[in-house]
């Protein structure tokens, strides 16, 4: 973890420590498990083995409108409101979150943990994967929704990027889950406090988002990176109308827009590439400490974690499309 946040015991929370940063913000740190091949961070076993399996609730009976535009301060897609769909307990205190299209797994990395895990779409625990770079808590996971170029990495479709914002500027590994190697591309963006990050597969750029604790100039800020450089192309605050603490970013490829969450809202904000701030879509009662999202683009769903360890697949205002 960074030396850029000091953590202080708090209370014990179920099986999970609570403990407080320089800005005495709540943060559940994991119980550590080991595998049985050593050395692996695995989700911690319940007695109650029903909290691991996905809770079904019953979908909106509204679908997201087709009718939206990529354009960059167009109408916000009309939407009726996102809904629950199921649920299932990660046993972790998530920090990144990811779904695999390719594999329909949801992967994981749990705060300052040494591995990612994966899940099924059913909550069923899969294969981990060795993270890249350093230990972390400011990070993200992010699936490759095609082939694409990060500076001199050919980059192919379904693999895990590792968005490492603990220190300075941000790392992107991109990593082959059959091979395990991991490939760093440094991005000139970053106060040490990047906490989401997603590709664009129609801008063919990277975005990433950066939380509050950095200040009023830096802080709350979301930037363009352009994939060959790793230079900013251009960069915006998403306050005040949206206050980013633990929380994440994931493009709407239908649309081109950006979806955020954050522990501190209770709702998903949607902006323009371009930093136009369209709406709040309001979350589902109960939805609290959302700190990850990801589409998946052929359905249109988000996948959404929270500080709690509970993930959620929810509909969002996301067309469905494949890319």
């Amino acid at each position: 973890m960074g030396n850029h946040r000091v953590q202080l015991h708090c209370a014990i929370l179920a099986r999970a420590l609570l403990s407080c940063d320089h800005e005495g913000k709540p943060r559940y740190l994991m119980d550590a498990a080991t595998s049985s091949s050593g050395g692996v961070d695995a989700p911690v076993n319940d007695a109650n083995a029903a909290d691991a399996l996905p809770q079904a609730v019953p979908p909106d009976s509204a679908a997201p409108d087709d009718s939206s535009t990529a354009a960059d301060g167009a109408s916000p897609d009309a939407f009726a409101g996102i809904v629950t769909q199921a649920m299932f307990a990660s046993k972790s205190n998530p920090c990144g979150l990811a779904f695999d299209h390719t594999e329909n797994r949801v992967w994981i990395y749990p705060c300052n943990g040494s591995t990612l895990l994966s899940f099924l779409a059913d909550g069923a625990p899969s294969t981990p994967l060795a993270r890249g770079g350093e230990v972390a808590n400011d990070v993200d996971v992010d699936i490759a929704p095609k082939a694409f170029m990060l500076g001199q990495i050919a980059v192919s479709e379904g693999d895990v990027l590792f968005i490492n914002g603990e220190t300075g500027t941000t790392e992107i590994y991109a990593i082959n889950k059959t091979s395990g190697v991991a490939s760093s591309f440094s991005v000139n963006f970053g106060h040490s406090h990047v906490v989401g990050g997603a590709y664009h597969a129609a801008r063919n750029t990277f975005f990433l988002v950066q939380d509050k604790i950095p200040g009023a100039e830096h802080g709350n800020r979301i930037a363009e990176i352009d994939l060959a450089t790793g230079e900013v192309v251009l960069t915006f605050q998403t306050t005040p109308n949206f206050v980013v603490n633990y929380g994440d970013i994931d493009v709407c490829q239908t649309t081109g827009h950006l979806l955020v969450v954050s522990s501190d809202e209770n709702s998903v904000a949607e902006f323009g590439p371009t930093g136009t701030f369209l709406q709040k879509h309001p979350l589902p009662a109960g939805v609290t400490g959302s700190a990850g999202i990801d589409l998946n683009d052929a359905t249109g769903e988000a996948w959404i974690s929270g500080t709690d360890g509970t993930v959620r697949r929810l509909s969002v205002p996301c067309p469905a499309r494949a890319i």
